[in-house]
């Protein structure tokens, strides 16, 4: 892969934002390994954005994104004959994000079955939660 960034180069002002004084363009290739790393260092933003979802209540995007998370650790567990320090440890850095979000989901599942069962001991800002079979699946 090729790298082919646009930096802005700023400078802080006092009384506003930074001002832009100036672009640089870096390129190069990107060696396959920190390519590599830099996906697993997505998931964990991945499963940051599908926290902040179901705090949202899109449950249905926090699905998506847990589902996607999953497909990425799918893959990333092809590569798991890659003598890499670094990269056995942050797949297993992915491996806890992934099961932080499939326990959100099914914590998001039972409190919605709570809430379908006893409606009156919770407020009504709570709703049932539509939830499908991928967010409890490991």
């Amino acid at each position: 892969e090729e790298l082919n960034v646009h930096v802005d180069i700023r400078r802080d002002k006092p009384d506003g934002p930074p001002e832009i004084i100036g672009t640089r363009r870096l390129q190069g290739p990107v060696p396959l390994t920190e390519y590599i790393l830099g996906i697993e260092d997505l998931t964990g933003e991945l499963m940051r954005l599908a926290i902040g979802q179901l705090g949202a209540g899109k449950f249905n995007e926090a699905l998506k994104t847990t589902t996607f998370v999953k497909y990425i650790y799918t893959g990333l567990l092809l590569l798991s004959h890659v003598q890499s320090r670094e990269f056995v440890k942050k797949l297993s850095i992915v491996r806890q994000s992934l099961d932080k979000m499939e326990y959100a989901c099914y914590v998001m599942h039972v409190r919605g079955s709570e809430v379908q069962a006893h409606p009156s001991q919770f407020s009504s800002t709570l709703m049932p939660l539509p939830l499908t079979q991928d967010c409890l699946d490991i």
